[in-house]
């Protein structure tokens, strides 16, 4: 029977056993340099062991059953209670966020094809909107919202437009996805494209820029879009729930 808790797992000497065994044959298999895994028990590596920690929460995330509504479910692995039990509305997702830096540039050309990602995100620093300048950066799940706006639409009518609703996935209101959230909502469904984040932007020339996460010949593009542009109905607002 797979293990509920931390507790749990404690108790079980069996587990601890066969995690090391399991761990030490894939250091085996990709000739790691012993040290590297033995700095793991220092303090020189608990902020690895978080790293780690999270990538496994992040791929067993993935790994749960979707209904139709692609919302993730099932318990966390660190608690009893589950915490993606409850249903939420049409278009609304669950999206664990880290608001880790960016991976570099080479290493987003590598995830997303060379030629596919825009040159804002070269390390460049990306400013706030209003809106998101006193946001909550605490790492974990959070609620987003896929919006169509209906029609033609401005930046900001649509950002005061999210602040204004008022519903049980968003009891507060919506503020509008940050370039960090954007990417990690992206890499957590591959499936969605046509969406943009306003939260924050970079300057090109004079122009402010926002990520955009849309499609060209089957490939998804990690791309960029003017803050200050008349936007078309494809592009969605990208929303997170306050």
């Amino acid at each position: 029977m797979a293990k509920r808790n931390v507790s749990e797992i404690e108790t079980g000497a069996g587990y601890f056993m066969g995690f090391v065994s399991a761990t030490m044959d894939v250091v085996r298999e990709k000739t790691v340099p012993f040290a590297a895994i033995y700095r793991l028990a220092t303090a020189g590596g608990r902020t690895t062991l978080g790293k780690i920690v999270d990538l496994a929460y992040a791929d067993w995330l993935e790994e749960q059953p979707k209904p139709v509504e692609q919302q993730p479910q099932g318990g966390h692995p660190y608690r009893d209670a589950p915490t993606n039990c409850n249903t939420l509305p049409e278009n609304h997702y669950r999206v664990r966020v880290t608001y880790a830096p960016l991976p570099s540039m080479d290493a987003l050309k590598k995830e997303w094809g060379k030629d596919n990602v825009s040159d804002i995100f070269d390390g460049r620093p990306f400013g706030f909107h209003a809106s998101c300048v006193n946001m909550d950066r605490t790492p974990g799940e959070k609620v987003f919202y896929v919006h169509d706006a209906g029609g033609a639409w401005e930046s900001e009518e649509q950002i005061a437009w999210g602040a204004k609703q008022r519903n049980a996935a968003a009891p507060n209101g919506y503020r509008p996805a940050t370039h960090e959230e954007t990417y990690e909502f992206a890499k957590a469904h591959p499936e969605l494209v046509d969406f943009v984040g306003l939260g924050s932007f970079a300057v090109r020339g004079v122009s402010r820029c926002v990520a955009d996460v849309w499609q060209s010949g089957g490939q998804r593009i990690l791309g960029l879009d003017w803050f200050d542009d008349r936007w078309r109905r494809r592009n969605r607002v990208l929303f997170v729930s306050k």
